[in-house]
């Protein structure tokens, strides 16, 4: 609604209390939408033919999108495996590296 307002922030700890107060005035007006009236197109026998196919034609889209998301889930997957290899083979090369220097020398 059109009008003053007055608006208050208060911010509060332990340690300090701050308060921010403001006002502002409202001179909004709303815009007139003019509704058309909806028009109702006549049953035609075809689209009747039609409206089975689109069922048809979600199920595609589903089973696209599930093969998709699987599709996802695998390459995760063979990455976060290639990653674990990989640290785990740093880590026992660090160990034999370690190893080898604490082993004493013979001659």
């Amino acid at each position: 609604e059109n009008g003053t307002y007055f608006a208050a922030i208060t911010l509060k700890s332990q340690t300090f209390e701050r308060q921010k107060t403001f006002s502002f005035v409202s001179d909004y007006t709303a815009p007139v939408i003019e509704k058309k009236p909806a028009i109702v197109e006549p049953k035609v026998e075809e689209k009747k033919a039609e409206s089975p196919a689109e069922p048809q034609e979600a199920e595609a889209d589903n089973e696209e999108e599930e093969d998709n998301t699987l599709q996802s889930i695998l390459i995760f997957l063979v990455i976060n495996i290639i990653i674990a290899i990989i640290g785990l083979a740093i880590f026992l090369v660090m160990k034999m590296k370690k190893e080898k220097k604490t082993e004493p020398e013979s001659e």
